[in-house]
């Protein structure tokens, strides 16, 4: 077995469901039942929290608004860093093309997706969904963050483009219950989408179109 050093412990004082890193693995993300989300700087800083609900929201051309936003009013479900996110900035909501750090997307059980400039510690987007978010995943070759949900939908959203989601749907051979996991392969134009039932579906995003559908005959669990 293998043996490893702790080389940190704090005390939050909430309980931590979901946990995810960026591709470096120097920054640690963790979120509690409130919908309050926490960044961890593990390496340059030994352990540095930045409580996420505190950033305040951006305005036009990335100026703050001046107030504390809390982005989520139930418990996060879900969250990815995305390092390749690009912009205008002059457009409510949107972030530079020019800033080049590290953003996270996160999502709630209250139908919220949200997404945080690290660097800048600001609340960038808040985008309202009418389900229940069961996962994410960033595309960077596309420049879309891809949402799962309760009712089976799955969802690209474009950050570049002021526009509406695209819905990824198959008529032929729809997913019939709760996404429970939604994956982009590394550099990709695909994505992978796997529902309670047991049914998992390869999309293609250019064409938007399933090119896959596979039924694993059982239940899968997230």
């Amino acid at each position: 077995y293998l043996t490893y050093a702790l080389r940190g412990l704090v005390q939050t004082g909430a309980v931590h469901f979901n946990v995810c890193t960026d591709e470096a693995g120097t920054l640690l993300a963790t979120s509690d039942r409130t919908g309050d989300v926490y960044v961890w700087d593990s390496i340059g800083r030994g352990f540095d929290s930045q409580r996420m609900s505190t950033f305040q929201r951006a305005g036009v051309g990335g100026a703050p608004i001046g107030r504390v936003v809390k982005a989520h009013s139930d418990m996060v479900t879900a969250m990815v860093f995305a390092s390749g996110v690009t912009s205008d900035s002059t457009v409510p909501g949107h972030v530079a093309a020019t800033h080049a750090a590290t953003h996270l997307f996160t999502s709630s059980v209250d139908g919220t997706v949200a997404l945080y400039d690290i660097a800048r510690q600001e609340l960038r987007t808040v985008v309202e969904t009418d389900e229940c978010i069961t996962g994410l995943a960033w595309s960077d070759k596309q420049q879309v963050v891809l949402t799962a949900g309760m009712k089976g939908d799955a969802r690209a959203w474009s950050i570049v483009a002021n526009c509406p989601p695209i819905a990824l749907w198959d008529t032929k051979c729809p997913h019939a219950d709760a996404l429970v996991g939604i994956v982009v392969p590394s550099m990709s134009n695909y994505v992978v989408t796997a529902d309670g039932k047991g049914l998992v579906k390869v999309w293609d995003m250019v064409k938007n179109v399933c090119v896959q559908s596979v039924a694993c005959g059982g239940a899968l669990l997230r």
